[in-house]
């Protein structure tokens, strides 16, 4: 009788990696506002070292331009999924919780958007 194999659990880095794929290929490669895009994902990690996470999601929301909008939104499904706390909003929960929970969800938000800006070179740039 042949042996049946079980799937193993994806690692955090191989969940976060399949999540950054999936948006970046589908929500915005071939779209006007790529290259934007591919420039935000690349500064996101400084602007989120230097400014703080909760500024730079802030900056984002304030600029209302698609790319901004896009990543921030992917930002929130990322850490969303990465903490596993259900949230409708990133930026209410940053405002409302504790500096253990800011820390961890910075990151989180860091460790994805090594992901995002990996996948964003791969596919938007060229």
């Amino acid at each position: 009788m042949p042996e049946v194999t079980t799937p193993k659990r994806q690692t955090k880095e191989q969940e976060r990696a399949a999540k950054a794929w999936d948006l970046i290929t589908q929500e915005v490669k071939g779209k006007n506002f790529a290259d934007k895009y591919s420039s935000y994902v690349k500064s996101a990690s400084t602007l989120i070292q230097t400014n703080g996470l909760i500024n730079t999601l802030a900056f984002y929301n304030s600029k209302g331009e698609n790319a901004h909008i896009k990543l921030l939104s992917h930002l929130q499904i990322m850490v969303t999924a990465d903490t596993g706390i259900t949230m409708t909003n990133l930026l209410e929960k940053l405002r409302e919780c504790n500096v253990n929970e800011y820390r961890n969800f910075t990151k989180s938000a860091l460790a994805n958007l090594i992901w995002l800006k990996r996948f964003a070179e791969a596919e938007l740039e060229g």
